[in-house]
């Protein structure tokens, strides 16, 4: 797993990714993400993307898939020659 922190004047954030090998051709990407509010205006932009988490998340795994296609791709491409 592959972590990073920062902080900041209204926020504390951590963010994860770990990969899994599930067969030879498959893996599994996990990203995850942790803030946490040091101000009450920090509170209600938290507060703000909690509401919109479905949404945020779709948006995020459809780019996430946009990448993979794109490095599986380069991959493919570098292997033919």
């Amino acid at each position: 797993m592959i972590e990073f922190s920062g902080t900041g004047t209204s926020l504390d954030g951590q963010a994860g990714i770990d990969l899994m090998a599930l067969a030879a051709r498959r893996t599994r990407l996990s990203v995850t993400l942790d803030l946490k509010p040091k101000s009450i205006g920090a509170r209600v932009i938290l507060q703000s993307l909690r509401l919109a988490k479905a949404r945020l998340n779709r948006r995020f795994s459809d780019r996430v898939l946009q990448l993979c296609t794109e490095i599986e791709a380069r991959y493919h491409q570098s292997t033919r020659g």
